[in-house]
């Protein structure tokens, strides 16, 4: 009898094995069948948009779709206003960056942070918790240079500085602040972004941040990403002064055609200053046109330094610039013009003429582009002819 079992189970261990192996296979291409299909979906969605907010907001609802628990918020990091906007469902929340925060050492270590309410001490981690309504959350980093490489062709690599460039590896630093303060001006080390996720009234746990890592790390996350970027930097160019830095006159048109819509929409009045520089012409002639330039670059910082975070400032042409004050009624922008006027003071001092301002306001001098342009134009003629009688004197 165990000679007949033992010859059986000669014969049934093979074929067992053989099925075990089949069952196996099935299982692991059924894996990567669907890892691909996972791919392919999120590959749609990431590159369904051109706007490096969108991509994140795409990504953030892949993770809470994978992970209901979850929540999830895209984090957008300004490196020249050094401020972070922290995208959520009833809008968005400006926060304060400061190199204590979980979110830069995030960036340092190009690795996610966990972040415990216990362990907060800078006010942008304290603000990220307030807003979310996290008492933990994992700060996931997206690096420029990580995006940049990508775009280039070079493949993934490491994100971490060990001062290649020479500008952190000098000493006289007590603290890692003052070690790293530099990094915010690095085009090799800078953040993007991130994106900030936690469990409502939970502990995340290990699988929560592979679940994170498997989403953001994916190729068509960061090739959505990085076409965005250049998307968003070629529209800049596009709408850009290159000699100023400021707005050109494409942007202006764009701009102030929105900004008259929402002005529309929400009821509430839209300023617009034109700014004409007195006499540049024979500024040119007894400086010449280099010197010139670096007037209208010193002009146009002048200028920014009496606006509002939420105004904006175009070159409108060759000597002419025009300040878009949204929200702002007459008294407003007469108040913002005499701002500008002590700048332009402080920066240039007595060089060259000084400068004409016309002031129109939506909806009491016009409704569209040209009527709001053409009556602040106007003012500023005024004003010039008042200021130079003499008509050939001015331009």
């Amino acid at each position: 009898m165990w000679d007949i079992l033992n010859g059986l189970g000669g014969y049934l261990i093979g074929p067992t094995l053989l099925i075990v192996a089949i069952i196996y296979l099935l299982f692991f291409f059924i894996r990567r069948l669907k890892h691909l299909s996972d791919l392919l979906i999120s590959s749609e969605r990431f590159h369904s948009t051109l706007k490096p907010v969108e991509v994140l907001r795409h990504a953030a609802r892949l993770i809470v779709e994978k992970d209901p628990g979850l929540t999830a918020f895209p984090l957008l990091i300004d490196r020249v206003e050094r401020e972070a906007m922290l995208i959520l469902q009833g809008g968005n929340a400006g926060l304060p960056l400061s190199v204590e925060s979980y979110l830069f050492r995030s960036a340092l270590l190009d690795k996610p942070v966990v972040c415990r309410a216990e362990d907060i001490r800078s006010e942008t981690d304290l603000q990220i918790a307030e807003k979310t309504g996290l008492e933990q959350f994992l700060i996931y980093p997206i690096l420029i240079e990580k995006i940049h490489f990508y775009h280039e062709g070079v493949g993934r690599v490491s994100s971490r500085c060990h001062g290649g460039h020479r500008c952190i590896r000098t000493g006289g630093r007590s603290s890692i602040e003052e070690y790293y303060e530099q990094c915010y001006d690095c085009t090799y080390f800078s953040p993007f972004g991130a994106v900030v996720v936690g469990r409502k009234g939970k502990k995340l746990r290990k699988r929560d941040i592979r679940t994170v890592h498997h989403i953001l790390s994916q190729k068509p996350f960061i090739a959505a990403l990085s076409n965005a970027s250049r998307h968003e930097q070629a529209l800049s160019l596009v709408t850009k002064d290159e000699l100023t830095g400021v707005m050109n006159y494409r942007g202006i048109i764009e701009f102030l055609n929105r900004e008259i819509v929402r002005a529309r929409r929400e009821k509430r009045p839209l300023g617009i200053i034109f700014i004409d520089i007195n006499n540049f012409g024979e500024y040119n002639k007894e400086r010449g046109h280099l010197a010139g330039n670096r007037y209208l670059r010193r002009l146009a910082r002048a200028i920014g330094f009496g606006l509002r975070k939420t105004d904006y400032i175009g070159r409108f042409g060759g000597d002419e610039f025009v300040v878009i004050l949204p929200g702002a009624d007459r008294p407003g922008c007469e108040e913002t013009m005499e701002r500008i006027r002590k700048h332009i003071e402080l920066e240039l001092g007595n060089e060259g003429y000084g400068v004409s301002m016309g002031v129109s306001v939506y909806p009491d001098d016009g409704d569209t582009f040209e009527e709001l342009i053409g009556d602040a134009d106007e003012k500023m003629r005024l004003q010039k002819r008042e200021l130079y009688p003499s008509e050939g004197f001015f331009e």
